[in-house]
Parts: C-alpha cells; sequence; structure tokens
C-alpha cells in the first residue's frame, strides 16, 4: 500500500473514531437538554410562552442536532483536507 492509501485509511480510522464519540455523549447531552427544558427550568411544554422562552426552547432542542452535524463535518474535512 502506498503512503496516499495509508494516510486515507487513517483519516478513515479518525472518522470513524469520531462519529463513535459523538455517538457516545449523545444520552448526557440529551439528559442535560431534558433537565433545562423540563417543567422546573424552561418549562417549554407550558401553554403561553413568551416569544424569548419559546426561541430559548427551540435553541436548546436543537443543540443536538447541530453537535452531531458539526462532529461528522469536522471529521469529514479531516479526511478530505489534502496536504
Amino acid at each position: 500500500m502506498n503512503k496516499k492509501g495509508q494516510v486515507i485509511l487513517v483519516r478513515l480510522m479518525i472518522y470513524v473514531t469520531a462519529v463513535i464519540f459523538a455517538i457516545m455523549t449523545i444520552p448526557f447531552l440529551k439528559e442535560n437538554l431534558e433537565d433545562v427544558t423540563s417543567v422546573s427550568n424552561l418549562n417549554c411544554g407550558a401553554a403561553g410562552l413568551t416569544t424569548g422562552i419559546a426561541m430559548t426552547c427551540l435553541l436548546v432542542d436543537l443543540i443536538l442536532p447541530i453537535f452531531i452535524g458539526v462532529v461528522i463535518g469536522v471529521a469529514g474535512v479531516l479526511i478530505l483536507k489534502k496536504e
């Protein structure tokens, strides 16, 4: 295997490791996000929320998909970068 093939293989392993790391951290993030949006904190399930609280609830709900996208995106850039 030539050097370029080895580099691609190492980058692929780094990508898989990053994705596994992101998957492993999801339960911890989800637990914290559920605590934030619970009845005792933001109370995102209540009717008649103000616009500010509703936007905060929306942004808190988007943290998990954004986190996963950023991890996958950064790992993908590391695979595709040229030396």
